[in-house]
């Protein structure tokens, strides 16, 4: 009866956060419909395009704001990890997969989506709906930031007691502070990227690891690595 109690409990909770976001963010998303419709109407000289393309950006921002500060982060306060774990379910066909369903986007946004992948399955347990999230998160993350006519490069390496896959783009340079903000909860930094914190802590949830490299040319390779627990690939 006590847990029943608590589940109804986190039941209102996110009742009230809900209400409480969807009011926070009835503002922001009246502004982008207004401003849309005024763009759409192409009765804006140049100088007053690129002004309101510039508003728009900072009200979405906001709006984003509003999401991560009381939804995402509050969320995730109030419930504890929970892995549905799928045994020896192929990674590298989740990856094709998620590539698949993101190539249009790519190809939408100007963006050549690459991935070097083994020839061979990887069999490893995990939770399939968490690791495409994150999958989904780091490739969204690389697109939305590179500029039309780039390449985003996924890779995929077999280490010794690991499997590591990064995600190169050619969007703004960041460093290596700014890259840990992204990772570790805070949207933000030079290139005003959105964060990845959750896709860190789902990682982290499976014996993983996360992290960003950013002294590439340009752009910033951010990679996550989950431990092989079992190494029957099947060649």
């Amino acid at each position: 009866e006590k847990q029943v109690l608590e589940l109804q409990e986190i039941g209102r909770e996110k009742n009230r956060l809900v209400e409480t976001a969807v009011h926070d963010l009835r503002n922001p998303l009246s502004v982008i419909y207004s401003f849309s419709e005024i763009l759409q109407s192409n009765s804006l000289n140049e100088s007053d395009r690129l002004e309101m393309l510039k508003e728009l950006k900072n009200v979405t921002g906001r709006a984003f704001e509003v999401i991560d500060n009381k939804l995402v982060n509050r969320f995730e306060e109030s419930e504890k990890s929970n892995l549905v774990i799928t045994k020896q379910a192929d990674l590298i066909q989740l990856i094709e997969d998620s590539i698949s369903l993101l190539m249009p986007a790519a190809e939408a946004a100007g963006i050549k989506l690459k991935a070097e992948l083994p020839g061979f399955p990887v069999p490893l347990d995990f939770d399939v709906f968490k690791i495409n999230r994150v999958l989904n998160d780091f490739v969204l993350n690389a697109i939305t930031h590179s500029s039309s006519g780039g390449v985003v490069q996924l890779a995929v390496k077999l280490l010794n007691d690991q499997i590591k896959i990064s995600v190169q783009d050619e969007g703004a340079k960041i460093n290596a502070e700014e890259g840990e903000r992204i990772l570790n909860r805070e949207n933000g930094g030079a290139a005003v990227r959105s964060s990845l914190n959750t896709a860190r802590q789902a990682v982290e949830e499976h014996g993983g690891r996360a992290g960003v490299d950013t002294s590439t040319g340009k752009g910033a390779r951010f990679w996550f690595s989950l431990p092989l627990e079992s190494k029957r690939l099947l060649f």
